[in-house]
């Protein structure tokens, strides 16, 4: 016990002599705090009775009274009101009757003795004075913010000189910059001469040596008279800083350059400057600008860093400290490189691109089109399977190149890019120094793009953040988003469906992460009122409704003699489209169908070639993993789902049951050399999502199991019988108001499904009419979501300021 409380002792000793010493050295044998202590013994010398320090005071005062009447209740202040009144009288007796601030002053006093004159309590509420107000005159936000990004500091000027009234106009916008306690303490040294400016570049210590005609210099002096007490002596530096900022921004506006110099603050460097103008002692310089006719700046804008990372929130648990936005690296430690807010780095996920689902690829473009009508100039990574250096997405006429990034799930930890992999590397990174951090992310491309993503975008599929297609693809989908929540990056749900779910663990693994976003879209009509009959009392504001992103997809047209038999024969001619989902025709899932839908295919096969001017149109829209062999009927395993090896069956069971002449629709050609080249065709082999589209607005009717594949005929006014097999196919259509787009195979019959589609082809006319007038109102409410509801969303939780 004794030794340990000697080795106690021994160690405090230690801590107070360090202390001594850190004091000694640099509280006593410093030199610039020497000077500093110098310069307000002289400051407490100074005469502080003079008319521009009494106009400070005045104000000063005032202002306390003037902001006590903004207050709901106030009082009487009357020791407050007679040093007011004190100093007025003292500058009206020297001559000092029509400044600005006298007249102000008084006008503060006027206010409040009509308030409290006839006060009975000690305390009044101050509704009872008529104050003035001005509605807000709204500014051009977009204008401000380029000119706070783009202003630099210039180094080279033209010779031409600025006027006079313009360096007056720069000096004004300085002094409305705030000031503690409406002091209003700036003043400045003008200096218009090279010799001037040299002579303060050497005090200030700045090593550029920059052409010095046609440029003035403003050097940034405080009035520090009211700033005599310790606690008080830092606001000189923050006011002056705000005048400087104002003045930049201001000239900038103007086509001026400039440059902030720095200004060293010690004494033994002021000393020269006082000397060679005459400034008195209470004048303390706190900074120096140059300014001029802008000759030559910088080619770049540099990029500034987001604010994860950087914002600190204080704990939940209320017991101090606080937690911070990962960045991926220890706090401390230098972040890798970002975009600025203002062209944030975007990962859409759950809409990879080059996928055999056209929907999600409709999906994943659509996607890329909304993030760059919020973001112009956005960098967009696009998730994928494959390991890729980027993807060119076709936006209508445009193609996009857009970064790729492979990630998927995985339980193994030695998958590169597995979610097990890249959350231990995670953590692992976080904990480590700066440049170790920095080596590893440069050993992971995919860790290092999530580290420097500033807003994740995920879309699940448009209809996979359910459990109905099995605990496997559900927990693929909440893994992904756990994952990014985890990460500690902001996360976006896009217009999806929300359900349905067959366990309680799928809705609270589903509630925990709508909670943790900080945007969710259902694309479904209704999709709010169901998460929150599903989630009761929880589901937030950041819930909104939007419709499915498809609809958006911009169709790239395919060359006529690509698809012959898409060309018309007769003004009679009637083309129907038909969609056969190969995960129904397979017949591998259970989803509660009322008949069987492989007898509901050829049923409507029959139905629409019974129509002597009709031809029908097989359309895949999840297009097989390889080309189709010699025999449709011993499918591949890797495409035995694919909608080209339904067609395909279909189109042979066609052949042989139909009558008609004997072909071949695997050795054809596609498109060239179409199957069943008189009436029945399968479009060719492959195409992207934006060509399927385009080929699927060639119809004059359209019939599909695949929700997306209907989407692209709606949303191209081609009327359309959507054969649903669960709630999503209603709750997306129901955006359009045009009854009869879907079937519910649920509940429908074959000879139900078949009179429903007859009654839509019948009525074929006013429905495309009716698609016409509404698909603008979806056009316009889709763009919304990116441009204002994301925005919103994204500015409101990041923080910063945006274009």
């Amino acid at each position: 016990m004794i030794r340990r409380l000697k080795r106690v002792a021994k160690g405090c000793i230690r801590l107070i002599l360090k202390s001594l010493r850190d004091f000694v050295y640099t509280r006593i044998l410093s030199p610039s705090f020497r000077s500093e202590v110098t310069f307000f013994e002289r400051l407490r010398r100074a005469d502080y009775h003079d008319a521009k320090f009494l106009e400070q005071q005045l104000r000063s005062r005032a202002h306390q009274i003037d902001k006590m009447l903004t207050l709901d209740t106030i009082g009487r202040r009357e020791k407050s009101a007679a040093g007011i009144y004190e100093i007025i009288d003292r500058l009206e007796s020297g001559g000092i009757t029509d400044s600005a601030t006298v007249v102000w002053a008084k006008e503060v006093m006027e206010s409040y003795e009509r308030l409290t004159g006839s006060m009975e309590h000690e305390s009044v509420r101050s509704n009872q004075l008529s104050m003035r107000s001005e509605e807000h005159r709204p500014l051009n936000p977009d204008a401000l913010a380029e000119l706070m990004r783009t202003r630099r500091s210039i180094r080279s000027y033209h010779e031409e000189k600025i006027s006079s009234e313009l360096i007056r106009e720069i000096m004004r916008m300085g002094l409305w910059a705030p000031s503690g306690c409406n002091r209003q303490n700036t003043e400045y040294l003008v200096l218009e001469g090279a010799d001037d400016i040299r002579f303060c570049q050497r005090i200030a210590g700045e090593g550029h040596k920059f052409p010095t005609e046609g440029s003035f210099a403003l050097v940034v002096l405080m009035d520090c008279r009211s700033y005599a007490l310790p606690s008080q002596r830092h606001m000189a530096y923050l006011e002056g800083g705000a005048a400087i900022q104002n003045m930049l921004l201001y000239a900038h506006s103007l086509g001026i350059g400039s440059i902030w110099l720095n200004w060293a603050g010690l004494e033994e460097k002021n000393n020269p400057l006082r000397r060679r103008y005459g400034l008195p002692d209470w004048l303390l310089p706190v900074g120096m600008v140059v300014f001029g006719r802008t000759k030559r700046k910088p080619l770049h804008i540099p990029w500034r860093k987001n604010l994860r990372g950087s914002v600190h929130y204080p704990k939940a648990d209320g017991r101090g400290g606080s937690r911070t936005a990962p960045t991926g690296l220890r706090q401390g430690s230098d972040p890798p490189v970002v975009s600025p807010v203002e062209t944030p780095t975007v990962c859409i996920l759950g809409g990879p691109f080059n996928v055999r689902n056209l929907g999600v690829s409709a999906l994943g473009a659509a996607a890329v089109k909304g993030v760059l009508q919020a973001f112009p100039n956005a960098h967009v990574i696009l998730a994928g399977y494959e390991v890729l250096d980027t993807i060119d997405v076709g936006i209508g006429e445009r193609n996009i190149t857009v970064e790729s990034m492979c990630i998927h799930l995985s339980d193994r930890l030695r998958e590169r890019y597995g979610t097990r992999h890249l959350k231990a590397l995670a953590r692992l990174v976080k904990r480590l120094p700066a440049w170790p951090a920095r080596c590893l992310l440069r050993a992971s491309r995919t860790l290092e793009q999530l580290m420097r993503t500033d807003l994740v975008l995920d879309v699940s599929g448009g209809d996979s953040f359910t459990d109905i297609y099995g605990e496997s693809v559900f927990e693929a989908q909440i893994s992904f988003k756990q994952f990014i929540v985890e990460m500690g990056i902001p996360l976006v749900l896009l217009p999806q469906t929300f359900g349905p779910f067959r366990h309680d663990t799928s809705v609270k693994a589903v509630k925990d992460v709508i909670d943790s976003s900080i945007l969710a879209a259902t694309r479904d009509s209704s999709g709010i009122q169901e998460l929150r009959a599903l989630f009761p009392g929880s589901v937030k504001d950041h819930i909104v409704a939007c419709p499915d992103m498809g609809f958006a997809l911009d169709p790239v047209p395919v060359e006529a003699d690509r698809e012959l038999f898409l060309q018309r024969r007769s003004p009679r001619d009637s083309l129907i489209g038909l969609n056969i989902s190969g995960m129904l025709y397979s017949g591998k899932k259970d989803f509660g169908l009322k008949d069987d839908y492989k007898r509901l295919t050829f049923a409507i096969a029959e139905w629409a070639l019974s129509m002597p001017e009709a031809r029908l149109l097989l359309v895949p829209h999840v297009i097989a993993s390889e080309a189709p062999g010699d025999d449709p009927s011993t499918p591949l395993p890797e495409w035995e789902t694919s909608d080209t090896t339904a067609c395909l069956l279909a189109a042979s069971e066609l052949e042989r049951g139909a009558g008609f002449q004997p072909a071949n629709p695997i050795n054809q050609q596609p498109g060239k050399a179409a199957p069943h080249r008189d009436r029945v065709a399968c479009i060719g082999w492959p195409y992207s999502a934006a060509e399927t589209k385009y080929l699927i607005g060639r119809c004059d009717f359209f019939i599909g199991a695949r929700m997306h594949s209907c989407i692209g005929a709606v949303s191209q006014s081609v009327p359309t019988v959507t054969l649903a097999y669960s709630k999503k196919a209603e709750g997306v259509m129901s955006h359009l108001g045009v009854p009869g787009l879907v079937a519910d195979l649920r509940d429908y019959t074959i000879d139900g499904c078949i009179d429903h589609i007859k009654a839509m082809y019948e009525r074929r006319d006013e429905v495309r009419e009716e698609l016409a007038l509404r698909m603008p109102e979806v056009l316009d409410r889709i763009e919304k979501f990116f441009t204002r509801d994301l925005r919103e969303a994204f500015l409101n939780n990041v923080g910063q300021a945006m274009p």
